[in-house]
């Protein structure tokens, strides 16, 4: 599992910002950004990773018990 990334650049151009959005980056902000407006970055890049962690676990529970069946219950 990945964590969430943010860029944060003082330069960039459309092509810059297309190719972090195609690696997984979820957000692209300009400098200078404002500390209110990073420290609400931050906690929606935090949130997004405990929801990617809870369905991660969920998941992992699902398959464990699908594991566990014999063939026949399958």
């Amino acid at each position: 599992m990945t964590r969430p990334i943010t860029v944060m650049t003082g330069y960039s151009d459309v092509s810059t910002s297309v190719r972090a959005f195609k690696v997984g980056t979820i957000d692209f902000l300009q400098k200078p950004v404002p500390p209110k407006k990073l420290l609400e970055h931050i906690r929606e890049a935090l949130e997004i990773d405990r929801q990617a962690r809870t369905v991660a676990a969920q998941r992992a529970v699902v398959v464990e018990g699908i594991a566990r069946l014999t063939w026949r219950e399958r």
